[in-house]
């Protein structure tokens, strides 16, 4: 191990120190679907050693938008291989290497709501944990409301994709990632859905196995977080796209937790 390696090791453990007492509290702190959305952080492990797929690296941004105060858990609790840096530290380099990126617009603009966000919690422990990712951001209110929609629908459509072509290993993260857009930007979602209706259907017939089956002690956050997505979608008025909108609403009203000893 480097001095490098071992300095992010201590840093990662001190942080970890502060939720080892209740390690589910952040979580608990935050809504429902922070749980899920801790998947994007998941995905992120299985690719530590082959690079960061954009689509996943964009949802794990997307996640510290919406559940800044369950990143590092969520970093703190996915392992990596004894030979390599942690997966924080990963993380963040790879942030880092994809914003200067002349082509990541997309991800610069996540960057910068995921900023706001931050910046909300008023935590600078968080800040200085996340190693100045948001240096040389843009000002968020340069940013159209057109834009930012185009942005979640094209992230809602590559992530349909990225479900349509997970690998045995990497379904459930994948089914959370989909579930996870749906409940925090259903709009996008919904139309993601119209433009891929093939994948949005395989994902509909598969997400109570893939999201919705494991331990008993995950029954009772998951049926929380169907919860709140059928509120979400209650809510959520798009006109011309309620076949969208009633295909989910029926699949999550049927869906009930199953118990996989």
């Amino acid at each position: 191990m480097t001095i490098r390696q071992l300095r992010w090791t201590i840093v990662v453990y001190l942080y970890a120190s502060l939720f080892s007492a209740s390690p589910a509290s952040a979580q608990r702190s935050e809504r429902p679907l922070c749980e899920i959305g801790s998947s994007a952080i998941t995905l992120l492990r299985y690719e530590s050693r082959t690079g960061f797929d954009p689509t996943d690296l964009r949802s794990s941004i997307i996640f510290l938008a919406e559940c800044p105060r369950s990143v590092i858990p969520a970093l703190n609790a996915s392992s990596h291989f004894p030979e390599e840096p942690p997966l924080s530290q990963s993380w963040i380099e790879g942030v880092r290497f994809a914003a200067r990126d002349s082509s990541s617009t997309d991800l610069r603009i996540l960057l910068t709501m995921a900023h706001s966000s931050v910046t909300r919690l008023r935590d600078d422990s968080l800040g200085r944990y996340l190693d100045g990712i948001f240096e040389g951001l843009t000002n968020p209110q340069r940013t159209d409301q057109r834009t930012i929609d185009s942005l979640f629908e094209r992230q809602a459509m590559a992530t349909l994709d990225r479900y349509a072509r997970c690998g045995a290993a990497s379904c459930y993260e994948m089914s959370d990632n989909v579930l996870f857009l749906l409940g925090t930007h259903p709009v996008a979602m919904l139309r993601a859905m119209r433009a891929d209706s093939l994948d949005a259907k395989n994902w509909l017939r598969g997400v109570a196995d893939d999201s919705f089956s494991g331990s008993p002690e995950a029954r009772d956050s998951r049926e929380a977080a169907r919860r709140v997505v059928l509120a979400k979608l209650a809510e959520t008025r798009v006109p011309g796209f309620e076949r969208e909108r009633h295909a989910c609403e029926s699949t999550f009203h049927a869906i009930r937790y199953r118990m996989v000893q």
